[in-house]
C-alpha cells in the first residue's frame, strides 16, 4: 500500500501556489490526477519519485519509508523501485529499442525483453534507434521500459497527450493489458476524461489553492447520475450560427461533441468558457459554470 501526506509551496508573489494532498492507495490501484495546467500535478509525481523535495510530510510504500520530514528521512530516486514515464518519453537516443528496455531492468533477463517487445509489438523495431520510431512506437517503448523493471509504483505524466485519438485509445488498451498482467500501483496525470474512466479506479481533481476533490472518475467527471441523465464538463470551442439553431462545438477531454442551441442561449456563451453539458435522453443542455 502507498500512503503519503505531502505539502509543497511553489511559485512566487501573486503566482505562489501550494499543494496539500494526503492519500492511501491499495496495491495495484490506478489513481488519476487531473486539474488545470500549473496546479501541481507533475510536482506531485516528482515528490513521489524523489525528484522534488516536499516542504513537509511523508511517503511510505508497503511500510517502507521513502520520505519523512519529521524523521529527516529521504530515500533517493534510484532506491524507490519505481517507473516514471515523462511527457517527452526521455528515451536514450543513442540506445536501440532493445537496449532501452535492457536499461530499465534491475537484473538482465532477455526473456523479459523479448516478452515486452512482443506485448508492445516492437519486435521488428528492436534494433532501431528512438529517432527511427513513430510517436506511437516511442510511447509503447517508454511504457515497456518503465514496466520491465517490475516497479512497485508507476508514475505516468500525461504520456499519451501528444497522440491522436485512435492511437491514444490503442495505447490505453495496451497499458490496461500490461497493468492486468503485471499489477502495479499507478498514478496517471491526464486531462482526458475517457482515458481516466478507462484506466483509473479513483481520481483526484486539483484546483489552485483549493482542497483536492477525491472520488471515482464517474462521480467527479460525470456528476451525480440519474437514469437517462449524465453531466459532462466541457470547454466551448466554437459557435456556428445556422438558419434556425446555433451549433456548439465542445471539448470533453480530447474528444469533440456538438449540440444545437437556440441563438438566444448561444449569445450568452463565450469561446473558451468552461461549461457543463447535461445529457438527458436525446437532449443536451449547456449550463455555464458559476
Amino acid at each position: 500500500m502507498l500512503a503519503f501526506s505531502l505539502r509543497k509551496q511553489f511559485g512566487h508573489g501573486d503566482q505562489a501556489r501550494h499543494i496539500e494532498l494526503a492519500l492511501q492507495l491499495a496495491p495495484a490501484e490506478v489513481l488519476a490526477l487531473s486539474g488545470p495546467s500549473g496546479v501541481g500535478k507533475t510536482t506531485v509525481l516528482r515528490m513521489l519519485a524523489g525528484l522534488t523535495a516536499p516542504d513537509h510530510g511523508f511517503i511510505r510504500f508497503a511500510g517502507d519509508s521513502w520520505y519523512d520530514s519529521e524523521q529527516q528521512q529521504f530515500r533517493p530516486t534510484a532506491q524507490r523501485a519505481l517507473g516514471y514515464v515523462f511527457q517527452d518519453y526521455a528515451l536514450f537516443p543513442h540506445l536501440s529499442v532493445r537496449d532501452n528496455l535492457r536499461y530499465g531492468q534491475r537484473t538482465r533477463n532477455e526473456r523479459a525483453v523479448a516478452h515486452w517487445l512482443e506485448l508492445m509489438e516492437l519486435t521488428a523495431e528492436a534494433a532501431r534507434l528512438p529517432a527511427q520510431l513513430s510517436g506511437g512506437q516511442k510511447q509503447r517503448l517508454a511504457l515497456a521500459r518503465a514496466l520491465i523493471g517490475k516497479p512497485k509504483l508507476l508514475l505516468l505524466d500525461e504520456p499519451l497527450s501528444a497522440l491522436d485519438a485512435p492511437l491514444r485509445r490503442e495505447i490505453q488498451q495496451r497499458l490496461s493489458v500490461a497493468l492486468r498482467e503485471q499489477p502495479t500501483t499507478t498514478i496517471l496525470v491526464s486531462h482526458d476524461a475517457g482515458e481516466i474512466i478507462r484506466l483509473a479506479q479513483r481520481m483526484v481533481q486539483l484546483s489552485p489553492n483549493q482542497p483536492a476533490r477525491i472520488g471515482t472518475p464517474t462521480e467527479l467527471l460525470l456528476g451525480q447520475l440519474t437514469p437517462g441523465r449524465c453531466v459532462l464538463h466541457a470547454e466551448l470551442l466554437a459557435l456556428l450560427p445556422g438558419d434556425v439553431m446555433t451549433t456548439a462545438v465542445l471539448s470533453v477531454g480530447h474528444d469533440r461533441i456538438t449540440t444545437l442551441l437556440p441563438p438566444a442561449e448561444a449569445n450568452q456563451l463565450r469561446l473558451g468558457q468552461a461549461v457543463r453539458v447535461e445529457l438527458n435522453g436525446t437532449s443536451a443542455t449547456i449550463v455555464q459554470h458559476d
